[in-house]
């Protein structure tokens, strides 16, 4: 299925607040010590670009859009290029954001501290907005990811979101908070929040799956198609029209968790391209996203992984 003949046109993904990622993997991480790390990966760390990566390693044609700024931009963007997604970003001011994920060993957890000085202006935002326009000619999908950098209008994303649907393009957008509320009255293809996004976007804690079931089906009047929630050890729970879905986790060892909603996200965004049905773009999303917390960067997967994953991932339907 992953190798099916189907016309292939480009997805694009917008990463408005672009970042790098420093992984530090320590054997346990205790505060106040002087802790040395085992190993160090510096990665491409906006969701977006994440996508971008592994759509391509997927085989994919994909091109990312965004902001990037100073020399953690540059970076940035060189780490694109030696993967050979093909970009176009707007230069910004400050500097791209630098997250410091520190991978506990021992117990399995993680903690990320944000070093972000990145803003932008609304010349630079209507630039993005004109290269969006210009990339949704040649797509099929369109993919907006990530946190909106400081100085970014509130409604930046659901412009991107009503210029790809005039054209009848698939929409996927994995934001939060303020983002993603005023977002949904784009009415998106798909939103692709995790446990806490959804609770946040619902107002309410979500202490169970039966709650999240009836959370991702409110989720639904507010003006998305698709709700995807991606609940870590929980799987998945998916929502569309009176058809509510779950797709429970893989038994497979986890080295690291970061980038595993951004793989949901990639292998939807590839199904949709190749016009596979949408349960089995769940499966997708789900294989993929499994073959990334396989791996100990934050856009890494395994195409052979993928395959052998995607045939193991069940979906089941809810009452």
């Amino acid at each position: 299925m992953l190798a099916a003949a189907w016309r292939r046109s480009v997805i694009v993904t917008v990463t408005a607040n672009s970042a790098l990622d420093r992984l530090l993997f320590v054997p346990r991480f205790v505060l106040g010590r002087r802790i040395l790390a085992e190993r160090a990966i510096t990665t491409m760390g906006g969701k977006g670009t994440n996508v971008s990566v592994l759509l391509r390693t997927l085989g994919a044609e994909t091109k990312a859009l965004g902001f990037a700024a100073g020399l953690a931009g540059a970076e940035m963007l060189r780490l694109l290029a030696q993967a050979h997604v093909p970009f176009d970003f707007v230069q910004a001011e400050g500097e791209t954001r630098v997250n410091t994920v520190i991978v506990d060993q021992m117990s399995q957890s993680q903690s990320t501290i944000i070093a972000e000085t990145m803003h932008i202006t609304d010349e630079q935002e209507d630039v993005l907005q004109r290269k969006v326009r210009e990339a949704l000619a040649t797509a099929k999908v369109l993919c907006v990811s990530g946190s909106l950098p400081r100085g970014a209008s509130p409604n930046c994303y659901s412009l991107m979101i009503e210029s790809a649907r005039d054209l009848g393009v698939t929409t996927i957008l994995d934001t939060s908070g303020p983002a993603l509320r005023d977002s949904l009255s784009a009415k998106p293809t798909y939103i692709k929040p995790n446990w806490p996004e959804l609770e946040e976007l619902v107002g309410r804690t979500l202490g169970s799956l039966d709650h999240v079931v009836d959370a991702v089906r409110s989720v639904l009047e507010m003006g998305p198609e698709w709700v995807v929630a991606s609940l870590g050890d929980q799987g998945i729970v998916a929502a569309h029209g009176d058809e509510v879905y779950r797709i429970p986790p893989l038994q497979i060892p986890v080295v690291s968790t970061s980038g595993g909603g951004d793989g949901v996200v990639a292998g939807i965004a590839l199904g949709r391209d190749r016009g596979i049905p949408d349960e089995a773009g769940l499966r997708l999303g789900a294989a993929v996203a499994s073959s990334v917390v396989m791996s100990p960067g934050t856009a890494q997967c395994n195409p052979e992984d993928v395959a052998e994953l995607f045939r193991q991932v069940k979906v089941e339907r809810l009452e």
